[in-house]
This record gives C-alpha cells, structure tokens and sequence, in this order.
C-alpha cells in the first residue's frame, strides 16, 4: 500500500484482554508488487472479492499484513484492514487531503486483535450470535478513513516466527507506544498526528489497576457489597502513580491527548485513570486544576456523562459504558470521536479571561462526587438477565447518608 497521505492522525488505543497468536509465514496472493511499497500496491492490498455474508454495500477497504523489517525476523508481520470514509478518500494524494484526518485504531490487552473492535466495536462490520453480519451504523469510518491494526507481531492475523514473539508483559509495556516513539523521533514525519486517545486503558501502576478500582465500583455500584460501610472502609487506602514520557512528548509536540473511560468498567476502573492523569505533568502543572464536573450529552439530547479539558488533555467519562465503549454506548462513543477526538468542542475546557477563571458547559457540583451513580437493580442469570433484584429503599438511603460523609474529603482530580 502507498505511504499514507492525508495529513491528520489521530491514534486511538483500546483496552481488551484476550491474547491470540499465529506462527507462519504471511499470505501472498497473485500480482504482488516486487517493488518497495508505492501507489502501485494499493491493487494488490484492496478488498475486491465478496465478503461472506455481507449482503450490503460497504465502503472500499484495503487489508493485508505489511513487514516490521526486524533484522533477522522476515516473517514478523502487521495486518491492517483499511476502510475510506468516502469513495477515494483513502488513496488521494496529500494535496488533495492535506487537512482531512484518519484515525489507527488499536486493541490493547496486550496482545489483543483489533478484529474485535472490527467486529464488535467500531468498524463497519459487525457478527451476530448466529454468525450473520450487519452494518454499524455508528462506525468509525463514516467520520474518518480508519485502519485497524493487528498488534503486536503474532497477534490475530499478525505473523511472527517462533523467536519473534514479544517475550513478556514488561516488554510490550516498552514496544507497545512504538507508533509514537518513532514518529518523535523523526525529523520530518509524513504525517501530523493531532492526538492520541487512549480508552479504558492501565495507565498507571498495579495499585491503581487492581486495588484503587475497588472504591469506584463500589460507589458506582453499592448494591454489590449490600450497601456495608465497612466493606467500603476496607479499600479506602488509595495509592497514586503517574506516567510522563506520553505526556513530555506529546506536550513537545503540541498533539493532544484523550483518556475516556466507561462509568460501568469494572475491569479498568476510571478512577484509575483519573489519579494517573492527577499524577502526570503537562503544560507545566501536574494534574488538573479543577475536578472534571461539566456534563457533555448525546446526540438525542441525553446526559452522556462527564468531560473535563485542560492545557491539551481531555477527560471524558461515558455513563452507562463497561470495558468496551464503542460496543457498550456505540452512540455516544460515535458521539465522544467526532467531538473530542477528531473535532474540537470545547466543553469541559477550562478558560481563564482577565484573571477569571471558568469551564466551558459550566460546573456541576453533583458530578463532582468521586463516581456516578449507577442503575439501582442488580441483574441475575447466567449470559442472559433472568431477574432484577433492588435493595430496600430504607437500605439504599442509609447507604446514601453514609456515603455523603464518606467521601465528602474526596482524592479524585483535585488539589
């Protein structure tokens, strides 16, 4: 395939923890190029034959699997699939797209194939139970020319030989920013990256990651430990982390960074999130200076949760969301890439004019509390709900009354 020529990249990163793995050589079909990849591989790379059980028209799409060029591993390979947002949006040339954006997409786990947020979160092409297929209708690709990539080498459709593999966690932990450690160090990189998103990712340390989410799903969810104020006070030791390489480049480099997160993510708590980015410096300050509180909405107008922007970093928290937002809110994340990924909306910015300070969208206290509120029943069964369970009402407001006093010296985002 061509060198990508539109201009404006946006990164995404979303966590998923299943590991896959293939050994082997990558599939040539007839009429591979012998040269160095130019225009004239877009033929051999385009999808052209029928796709099975794809009754519907979809965009052109490009897919096949490109070498990393690690000396000594010729079988190392990425697979990408590639789908234009419109007719010839893909291969036109960079003048003629200079400023339109694109977007990589990238399952994290690590080891995850973004076939599955192919085909069960944001691509254009998703499988029923019964192996039926339909369009999304939400899809990225219908806001920006998207690729998704099978990551690392050996993942998915990905090839690698029997010693090419990443050899464990703590190494992909340093190889898996390898997109943006490379276009950092170039002195004239052929595209402008604008962003880097990074959704219900481990960001911070094993603390934040296995103990800290405990408070979260407990406030969100206080019906799981049948509203018991000393289950409560047993996870209330918190502790912190920060990370800054990501943050010290892409400050450097003027690109924005996005972490958004589901409300109901039980597996990556936000809260996890939110005292990472409280622990990072960038534009000079550590952390935010506000708690994030200002509510963004849907396109039908509903409360969609809560976004907070400062000095180049966004916040946003989507309700009703697990681990995987586009499969979960597909709308809202539709909603959550078009305005605060590839677009610009400005609510939840802080502003300061003449020495006052204030948010865009405005501040709302309720929001400010250390986690929002989930539904109140609890669903039993086994793979589908049976029935519903809610606590007694009494309970619930004992629990309200405890947690109010609880929480009411909160270490979320604020100083």
């Amino acid at each position: 395939m061509s060198s990508l020529p539109l201009k404006t990249l946006c990164v995404v990163i979303a966590a998923f923890h299943l590991v896959l793995g293939q050994i082997g050589y990558p599939h040539d079909y007839p009429g591979k190029p012998n040269s160095d990849f130019s225009p004239v591989w877009q033929d051999y790379f385009q999808v052209t034959n029928p796709l099975p059980n794809v009754t519907f028209p979809m965009s052109r799409s490009w897919a096949g699997n490109i070498p990393v060029n690690r000396p000594g591993h010729p079988n190392d390979t990425l697979f990408f699939w590639a789908v234009e947002k419109e007719t010839g949006s893909l291969t036109s040339t960079a003048d003629d797209s200079n400023n339109e954006p694109w977007g990589i997409w990238l399952n994290g786990g690590p080891g995850s194939s973004s076939l599955l947020g192919f085909f069960t979160e944001n691509g254009p092409l998703h499988v029923r139970s019964n192996y039926s297929i339909y369009a999304n209708e939400y899809s990225w690709d219908h806001l920006a020319d998207h690729i998704w990539v099978d990551q690392p080498v050996g993942t998915g459709f990905s090839t690698v030989d029997e010693t090419g593999f990443v050899a464990d966690e703590d190494q992909m932990g340093e190889d898996f920013p390898y997109i943006t450690k490379t276009y950092f160090g170039l002195e004239n990189p052929p595209v402008k990256l604008t962003k880097i998103a990074i959704g219900d990712g481990t960001i911070g340390n094993i603390g934040e990651y296995e103990v800290l989410p405990a408070i979260t799903i407990i406030e969100t969810y206080p019906q799981l430990i049948g509203y018991d104020p000393a289950v409560f006070e047993y996870f209330k030791e918190q502790p912190m982390a920060f990370l800054s390489e990501l943050a010290t480049n892409a400050s450097q480099h003027h690109i924005g960074i996005v972490i958004y997160s589901g409300n109901d993510d039980s597996l990556v708590s936000h809260m996890s999130s939110e005292v990472a980015i409280q622990n990072t410096t960038f534009g000079g300050i550590q952390g935010f200076t506000k708690k994030p509180s200002t509510p963004w909405y849907d396109d039908e107008g509903d409360f969609a949760g809560i976004v907070h922007q400062e000095r180049n970093w966004t916040y946003v928290l989507v309700k009703g969301a697990g681990h995987l937002v586009p499969q979960q809110q597909p709308e809202r994340a539709y909603v959550l890439l078009r305005e605060f990924i590839l677009g610009n909306n400005q609510t939840g910015l802080v502003t300061e004019v003449t020495g006052n300070i204030s948010v865009v969208g405005g501040e709302d206290p309720a929001l400010a509390a250390p986690a929002l509120p989930g539904q109140l029943g609890i669903y039993v069964g086994s793979a589908t709900t049976q029935s519903t369970y809610t606590y007694p009402s009494l309970t619930i407001a004992a629990w309200e009354s405890f947690i109010a006093t609880a929480t009411a010296i909160s270490p979320r985002l604020g100083h």
